[in-house]
């Protein structure tokens, strides 16, 4: 896969061009690493409740620190003038739906290879 990323990333640098928009805005480092920090944390999360149970104490203080961190994400990004994630989106009931829609879905799709393989271990086992 290296050589296909490597010349990925030259075509893309020598045929994107640079954006048009008269205003540059700043990385928002805090709220990629708060976002980063709950990803992982729900992943680990729902990776290690079915060996420690999933009402466990462990695994609700994975949810409940999701929870917190996901909705400390959204409030710092309502309150920064060039945000990662405009979250004032998702006031759009539609935009809402689908994007709810498409999460759930591509849920389904990328657990689904994931569960056949387990079924199909244990049943040829």
């Amino acid at each position: 896969m290296g050589p296909v990323a490597a010349v990925t990333f030259i075509m893309v640098a020598l045929t994107v061009p640079t954006s048009r928009h008269p205003v540059e805005g700043r990385v928002d480092l805090p709220g990629f690493a708060i976002s980063a920090v709950a990803m992982a944390l729900i992943v680990y999360t729902l990776i290690e409740a079915p060996t420690y149970g999933w009402s466990s104490g462990r695994s609700l203080a994975g949810y409940i620190g999701f929870v917190v961190l996901a909705a400390g994400f959204a409030a710092w990004e309502s309150r920064i003038e060039h945000p990662m994630l405009d979250v004032a989106l998702f006031k759009n009931m539609r935009f809402t739906a689908a994007s709810g829609s498409v999460a759930i879905a591509f849920s389904g799709c990328l657990g689904s290879p994931y569960s056949w393989t387990r079924c199909w271990a244990t049943t040829t086992a």
